[in-house]
């Protein structure tokens, strides 16, 4: 057997039923990339990032403190370059051929994403995570946004894209970032003053 192998089940065992399982899994995965022993990409940090909102306190805790020291330490524009995709698979709508950040063969479709309005609340408290942890989060970001809604909505109106739930809901997340990072600008602008 491959490192491959033993790799995917130390992932899956963030998503156990017991909590120390999970715990002792979150603290191995991390010790093996910040040891350079594996990458902090794909199903690894689709996984992790699935972490943030665990129903534990602690392992939410130990997911955000493992992806910011990550971050801090060896990739800063890590959040940058996977939030926007991540929206799309955390909400299962997954119709474009090929992802940068997390590459479509190593997404488990039915294993951890958060689609559903069931787990909105757990998909808008990640997007406060990115939001709040994006350091350099501006106007760019905004217009980058504003892109993608604009391209779904063309989308949808040339019947280029069927209309499902998994497209609103998606619609409605990006949305919900928008004014995130609109609220977080006003901050920014209010406290120079």
């Amino acid at each position: 057997m491959n490192i491959f192998f033993y790799l995917q089940e130390i992932v899956f065992k963030l998503h156990s039923k017991c909590e120390e399982v999970r715990l002792c899994a979150l603290t191995n995965i991390y010790d093996l990339v910040m040891q350079d022993f594996i990458k902090m990409k794909g199903r690894v940090l689709l996984n992790l990032l699935a972490c943030l909102v665990d129903k534990n306190e602690l392992i939410q805790l130990k997911s955000q403190a493992a992806i910011l020291s990550y971050t801090n330490d060896k990739n800063q524009n890590l959040l940058y370059t996977c939030f926007i995709e991540s929206v799309f698979l955390f909400n299962n709508y997954i119709q474009a051929d090929n992802f940068g950040v997390f590459p479509l063969d190593e997404i488990d479709r039915n294993f951890l994403l958060l689609h559903g309005d069931e787990k909105r609340t757990q998909r808008l408290e990640l997007y406060k995570f990115f939001v709040q942890n994006i350091n350099d989060i501006n106007e760019v970001h905004l217009l980058l946004l504003l892109k993608q809604i604009s391209v779904l909505k063309e989308k949808l109106e040339k019947k280029k894209m069927q209309k499902s739930a998994e497209s609103v809901s998606l619609l409605k997340d990006l949305i919900y970032i928008f004014k995130q990072i609109c609220e977080k600008q006003g901050e920014r602008k209010t406290k120079k003053k």
